[in-house]
């Protein structure tokens, strides 16, 4: 089994400071996930050992070589981590979004599973496994990618009870363990 994991965004200097302060938690995430998947004899792909360096391209580039970098690999899950934001801070959920088109069910499996563990871990309520339909979106990352792909979006940074967890050291561990745990049921699943 080989998993796929990177952060959302990019470090490019033309990040706001919302994207910037998103994509310093997120590759805190990832390599924290990497660790625990390595630890536990999971493959594991990070854009940080593809082909150039992925996170210093502009976001849209970033985003396209991670798709190449995880389909040119064959991952069999690939999971890019997000912190949300939505006007007034009044959004108060974590979910997990996937392609119906790309897995069959396999996406919104490891989605769901993902999300029962950050319901578990966080004090505020998720909209589980969300499929791109319901989103109206059309998202990229989980359109292009070969395999079954999720986008985890842990929870909302311009809400302020979401910002305040967020701030704490202890929050990207907790994303990590959530993330981490939801893949490693997947894969029982999956076996």
């Amino acid at each position: 089994m080989k998993i796929g994991i990177a952060a959302g965004h990019s470090d490019h200097p033309d990040n706001d400071g919302h994207r910037q302060y998103e994509f310093n938690c997120c590759e805190t995430v990832e390599h924290s996930i990497a660790l625990l998947l390595k630890d536990s004899a999971i493959d594991v792909c990070q854009p940080m050992n593809g082909p150039g360096d992925i996170y210093a391209m502009p976001n849209d580039e970033a985003l396209n070589e991670k798709v190449k970098y995880f389909n040119a690999a064959k991952v069999d899950l690939a999971i890019e981590l997000h912190l949300d934001r939505f006007p007034g801070g009044v959004a108060d959920h974590s979910m997990a979004i996937h392609w119906p088109g790309n897995s069959d069910h396999r996406g919104y499996q490891a989605a769901h599973q993902i999300t029962d563990q950050l319901n578990n871990t966080f004090p505020w309520p998720t909209r589980g496994a969300v499929d791109t339909k319901i989103l109206g979106r059309d998202l990229a990352f989980l359109r292009d990618t070969k395999m079954p792909a999720v986008i985890v979006e842990a929870g909302f940074m311009d809400n302020p009870k979401h910002r305040a967890v967020m701030d704490t050291p202890a929050f990207p561990v907790l994303y990590a363990v959530a993330v981490f745990q939801g893949i490693m049921r997947w894969i029982e699943i999956e076996a």
